[in-house]
């Protein structure tokens, strides 16, 4: 184990590495794999939070589709800058998480009736923006999403065309993740959240308000999804009510699950991989599904802590031997 010095030189190295060498060694086809990674990061944390809560949400896809298309409609029917859609977005995706987990949780809708709840919700809403063709597009989705921009009078306006750009707004949207969700971990607020996951009954012995923690969980991990959806529509220029299905969210279960949601490195790892190893397995797309299937299984079976129980497996298969 690393001691807290060693942790904090090695994540400057690794920071100054993506900053400066990788964007000169690579080309756009590699640039845009590690934007994607860089998605799933914060896509695999964000629903790791909500573990951390003890509840399963299923419908994560959805958040992300609400942050997508409230970005893409102030900035196409408003003209609305990028800079103003993104946190509207997150606000947006984190409050409708707010109403749907309160008026669940009240109702005592915990465990797999809360994962039914949100799967019915992320279902409700694909057919919302599918038919809701006035203001949505319907099936053909918002087109011709504006890429972001910054301009500071007296300098150069710098665009968003290339993708190194995008490529350091996501470095940057990871780092802001992983500090958020860092500090919350390591907060009172983090050590509620893995006495109410442990136990509610007990927590609320203590006075502890198992809903509020829960909730204010679920809001942030909503939050991020929103955020994720939002970058994404102003980099493929488009949102498609197909892209945030069941699918979708079961990816991000598997990112988190592989890496393991003990620590915060685990969903970052199984982000990671599991995105690289279809560019070098050449996986087909309909296989995809199968082959991560399987991954899955594998690692409930063997390393039921993700990749970072890698350790404590490897020491008990010692013993035995």
């Amino acid at each position: 184990m690393l001691s807290k010095r060693w942790k904090v030189i090695l994540a400057c190295f690794i920071l100054a590495l993506l900053l400066i060498l990788v964007p000169l060694l690579l080309n756009d086809r590699y640039l845009h794999l590690l934007i994607v990674i860089a998605c799933n990061i914060i896509l695999a944390l964000s629903i790791r939070l909500i573990f951390l809560a003890g509840e399963l949400n299923v419908g994560h896809a959805a958040f992300m589709g609400i942050g997508a298309y409230t970005s893409a409609l102030m900035a196409t029917r408003l003209g609305l800058s990028f800079w103003l859609c993104l946190p509207t977005a997150a606000i947006v995706a984190a409050l409708v998480a707010t109403v749907i987990g309160f008026l669940a949780l009240r109702a005592k809708i915990k465990g797999w009736y809360f994962a039914i709840l949100t799967l019915a919700f992320a279902e409700a809403f694909r057919l919302i923006v599918t038919l809701w063709k006035g203001l949505t597009g319907g099936a053909t989705g918002v087109l011709d999403v504006p890429a972001p921009y910054i301009h500071i009078p007296g300098l150069p306006v710098v665009d968003f065309g290339p993708k190194l750009n995008y490529y350091y707004l996501a470095l940057a949207l990871v780092s802001l993740t992983w500090v958020v969700m860092s500090r919350l971990e390591h907060s009172r607020f983090g050590l509620t959240l893995t006495a109410v996951r442990k136990s509610d009954v007990l927590s609320e012995s203590v006075a502890i308000n198992t809903i509020k923690y829960k909730v204010i969980a679920f809001a942030i991990g909503c939050a991020f999804a929103g955020i994720v959806g939002s970058f994404l529509a102003h980099y493929y220029y488009y949102v498609s009510p197909y892209e945030y299905t069941l699918h979708q969210t079961l990816y991000m279960l598997l990112y988190a699950l592989f890496g393991g949601i003990g620590s915060l490195a685990g969903p970052v790892f199984g982000a990671t991989i599991l995105t690289l190893l279809p560019e070098f397995l050449r996986i087909a797309r309909e296989y995809e599904p199968a082959v991560f299937g399987f991954i899955l299984i594998i690692t409930i079976w063997l390393l039921p802590d993700g990749l970072v129980g890698l350790r404590k497996y490897m020491n008990k298969v010692l013993v035995r031997v």
